[in-house]
This record gives C-alpha cells, sequence and structure tokens, in this order.
C-alpha cells in the first residue's frame, strides 16, 4: 500500500489530532504566499473630496492614485509586480490542485475540494518539491524587478515628488502643509 494510501486509512480510522498531525507533518506541508511591500500611502480623506482644476494633476492622480492611497511606482512597474505575484499564486494553486486530486484519488471521493485538503494549503512533499522549482522562477523575477526599481529609484523620484506637490496643492493643501504631509 502507498505511503499516501496509508495516510488516508489512518485518518480515515479517526486519529486524534495529534496523530493526524503527525501524518500530516511526514506527508507533506501547508504552502500559503504572502508578498510583504509597501504600496503606497494614503491621502487625507478631505483632500480626495476636492477635484483637480489642472490637466496634469488629473494625469496625475488617475495614473498615481487609487482608492485614496498614492502609488510611488508607474503604473507599468506596478503591473509588473502584481504579474510576479499572480504567477506565483497560479503556480501554487495548480500544486495545491495536484495535491487534491491525489486525495480525491486515494478517498474515492469525487467530492473533494480545498476545504477537504487542510484549508487548500496542504501540499504532499512530491507537489511541494515541484512546487519550489516552479516558484523559484517567480522569485528570481521578483527580485530582478526590485533590483530594477532600486536602481531607478533617484529617477522615479525626481518625477514622482514634483507632480505630487503640484497634485497636492492643485487639490487645495497649502504649500506648507505638503512639505509637511510628505515628511
Amino acid at each position: 500500500m502507498s505511503f499516501k494510501k496509508e495516510l488516508y486509512e489512518e485518518i480515515k480510522n479517526n486519529l486524534g489530532a495529534e496523530e493526524i498531525l503527525s501524518v500530516i507533518n511526514e506527508a507533506g506541508v501547508c504552502v500559503n504566499i504572502s508578498v510583504n511591500r509597501k504600496r503606497g500611502f494614503s491621502l487625507p480623506k478631505e483632500i480626495l473630496k476636492n477635484k483637480a482644476v489642472y490637466e496634469e494633476s488629473r494625469d496625475f492622480i488617475d495614473s498615481n492614485i487609487k482608492s485614496g492611497s498614492i502609488n510611488f511606482l508607474t503604473e507599468e512597474l506596478e503591473k509588473d509586480l502584481k504579474n510576479i505575484e499572480s504567477l506565483s499564486r497560479v503556480k501554487l494553486a495548480r500544486a495545491q490542485e495536484r495535491s487534491i486530486a491525489t486525495i480525491k484519488k486515494g478517498t474515492g471521493k469525487g467530492n473533494s475540494s480545498k476545504e477537504d485538503s487542510v484549508n487548500g494549503k496542504f501540499l504532499f512533499l512530491e507537489d511541494f518539491k515541484v512546487f519550489l522549482k516552479e516558484f523559484e522562477s517567480c522569485k528570481v523575477s521578483f527580485y530582478e524587478k526590485i533590483d530594477e526599481i532600486s536602481e531607478r529609484w533617484d529617477d522615479l523620484m525626481s518625477d514622482f515628488i514634483p507632480k505630487l506637490e503640484q497634485t497636492l496643492i492643485d487639490l487645495g493643501m497649502e504649500s506648507g502643509d505638503v512639505y509637511e504631509y510628505l515628511r
């Protein structure tokens, strides 16, 4: 009998929580992806009520302000980072689907779902190893993009800061308040 079938048989025979966790630890891991990075800062709500007078300010708002938050990065760079994050989540979802398919096959349940596989986060070790190889390309792409942003940071900020200052003034902030706010 394969290890996966043994795992299922033990779980099916109503093992206690400690025993189930022990078996799961031998069979695989739980995986989740979390990408932590600064995604902008919030604007004062009273400023958001105002409408920009100048076209340059409206263009800046359209490209840099979403849901009351100002993004430092260009739309292109932000899109690139989001695409890498999405791709890594897709690769994880595929690995989780492979593990769920293994569970379905072992249990004979046609209705198994993510909920049956430790909140959809459980991967058998074989699936985890495949995922790690696939994820490595996402990780490399992400850090290459971060390096690109770091190299371009001074140019990005020299373009961004004057536009932000002018837009905040156009939206009704006093120039002294703008500089205080940006600190």
